[in-house]
């Protein structure tokens, strides 16, 4: 793998990892306000909505750009695969 290849999956993982985390933070918000009503709770959750959805975008956009200008053989999408798939197995434990 070029290192600009890898160095962009570091990005992606990096991107993955703090959606995944960020998720993670809003879906036990949204859970604790259903649990025990909270209206605080829950608008903390309506206003960091949009930071999910631009991490979202810059995720899309970033593996467009690397399908694209790196053309990645099958065994870096192998690895690109990996990395996401461990990086939001490591948020869901």
């Amino acid at each position: 793998m070029t290192k600009p290849l890898e160095e962009e999956l570091a990005r992606l993982k990096g991107l993955v990892t703090g959606m995944g985390e960020l998720t993670g933070v809003q879906l036990q918000a949204a859970i604790g306000s259903t649990e025990e009503p909270d209206s605080e709770l829950a608008g903390s959750v309506v206003q960091r909505e949009p930071e999910a959805n631009r991490m979202m975008h810059e995720i899309d956009n970033l593996v467009i750009r690397v399908l694209a200008l790196r053309q990645p053989w099958a065994i870096d999408l192998r690895e690109s695969s990996r990395c996401i798939h461990s990086s939001i197995s490591a948020v869901l434990r």
